[in-house]
């Protein structure tokens, strides 16, 4: 018996604005690997580092027709990409309902799909956590690319019994944080990427106020004010003693607003975890082997770090459970996705 993994063919890669570089490679450098050809659509607010990285690889030498960008609206563009029969495989980064509709357009070709849409990552701190530690991994894991990373830290839960001094060493934290163009000097971040994620952060957060559903301790609103065009900022966002029942833990936030809750033990932060439709990442800080050991069980999240957040190494397999999607990126798994296998038997 002999088992070969041939290529797919033609695939198609959909990614989105917050992370082009990245994502591209992430998609075409196994789908490449295995001997594939890819049709890339970038986003509309993010075109030119992708038609930059085509037109460097072209440049290192690889042939014409392998890699193809294609700009324009993902009605047109990403549909054709979805449906056309020519393209065996889908892989789609972006928001929920998008891929979900992805995944309808593919269905009549039985086309193969990587879906990674997106997460509401919680991150547990346990009583015994290291808290400066714990700090220092909700700042970055929030805050970094102004909140707009699909694994960002977007539900926070603290243990009642550090939560008092958890909460006021992290405000004080993001109150430092310089907000204003990335190439200046001490600027630790930037601003949102488009308009309409900025007025969905600053409609979550007026909400809250409206609503008295926590307190805002850090940040809240626009740092420049109605001057837009400076730049779609927004200072960054601590809001603490959030009902669990809030929007600010239901939705996907893509932006700088983190939301605290306190819990009683271990139980109820594994439950509130849980108590999601997306499945992505999540983590757990804390000094305890049990803890650790029930965390990485029970989480129903397709990444788990331990005190730690957001990194993913090349060769760790990336991908989501349940509303988060399927199927993985990175490692030796990426490029199974990207064969497939054929069984030959010879009897002579």
């Amino acid at each position: 018996m002999i088992v070969r993994r041939r290529p797919l063919g033609i695939c198609g890669a959909i990614i989105p604005w917050n992370m082009p570089a990245i994502i591209m490679g992430w998609k075409i450098g196994p789908a490449l690997v295995a001997g594939n050809t890819v049709v890339l659509k970038p986003a509309r607010t993010a075109p030119l580092t992708c038609t930059k990285l085509a037109e460097i690889l072209g440049g290192a030498g690889l042939p014409p027709g392998v890699l193809n960008v294609v700009t324009g609206p993902g009605e047109t563009v990403g549909r054709e990409i979805a449906r056309n029969p020519s393209i065996r495989k889908v892989s789609f980064t972006g928001e929920v309902e998008t891929g979900k509709q992805v995944a309808l357009d593919a269905a009549p070709a039985l086309k193969r799909l990587t879906l990674e849409l997106g997460g509401s990552d919680p991150m547990i701190v346990a009583g015994d956590a290291d808290i400066g530690k714990a700090v220092e991994g909700a700042v970055r894991g929030r805050f970094y690319n102004c909140g707009q990373v699909c694994t960002a830290v977007k539900r926070l839960y603290v243990d009642e019994s550090i939560a008092d001094e958890f909460v006021r060493r992290l405000t004080a934290r993001v109150e430092a944080i310089v907000v204003g163009n990335g190439m200046d000097r001490g600027v630790g971040m930037g601003p949102l990427n488009n308009r309409a994620g900025f007025d969905r952060v600053v409609g979550l957060v007026d909400a809250v106020r409206e609503r008295a559903e926590g307190e805002i301790v850090a940040g809240g609103r626009a740092p420049f004010g109605e001057q837009y065009d400076r730049g779609l900022f927004f200072l960054p966002t601590l809001v603490a003693g959030v009902p669990h029942d809030s929007p600010l833990f239901a939705e996907e936030v893509f932006g700088p607003v983190l939301p605290v809750a306190t819990v009683s033990g271990i139980d109820e932060a594994l439950d509130l975890a849980n108590n999601s439709r997306y499945g992505l990442g999540a983590s757990v800080w804390t000094r305890s082997a049990d803890v650790i050991a029930r965390a990485t069980e029970e989480v129903e999240a397709g990444i788990v770090w331990v005190n730690q957040h957001l990194k993913i190494p090349p060769e760790v397999p990336f991908g989501g459970t349940k509303e988060s999607g399927f199927g993985r990126e990175n490692g030796s798994r990426a490029l199974e996705e990207y064969m497939e296998e054929q069984a030959v038997l010879v009897r002579l």
